[in-house]
């Protein structure tokens, strides 16, 4: 994610929403950006990011101005401790994503090793095939 963003591409993949927002000043405050960030990062990658070096300085600074907190907060999230473990975790709860199991998915794209990156096409089919956390997939 090595690039220059515009003013506008930062409001479009880096603003958070008000249920976003909730969930984040449910944090401590010294949690609450790196929690931000791995939610939008994962939303717009499709994965977490390993650490802060992956986050984009511009959409760093911008979450942080949302949030009223400096951006440098971020360096010193714990990204592979237990507060990034928990986050992961309540971030894919929050966004209907669960782990596959048994013969729920068996078509590509849902069977590609985890290490690949899937396309937001790819992503959406799996969804579609497998369903949301709560929804039963349906003759099958």
């Amino acid at each position: 994610m090595d690039r220059t963003w515009s003013r506008q591409e930062l409001a479009e993949h880096w603003s958070l929403g008000f249920e976003e927002l909730a969930r984040i000043e449910a944090k401590s405050e010294a949690l609450r950006l790196g929690f931000a960030a791995q939610l939008k990062f994962y939303q717009l990658a499709g994965r977490f990011p390993a650490s802060a070096a992956e986050i984009p300085d511009a959409a760093g600074c911008y979450l942080g101005d949302q949030l009223g907190r400096p951006a440098a907060e971020l360096i010193d999230y714990d990204w592979s401790g237990r507060n990034g473990q928990r986050h992961r975790a309540e971030i894919q709860d929050f966004l209907g994503i669960r782990a596959l199991e048994g013969k729920r998915c068996t078509k590509a794209p849902c069977n590609r090793p985890m290490n690949m990156e899937l396309s937001r096409h790819d992503i959406g089919t799996c969804r579609g095939r497998c369903g949301r956390r709560g929804q039963r997939r349906r003759g099958g």
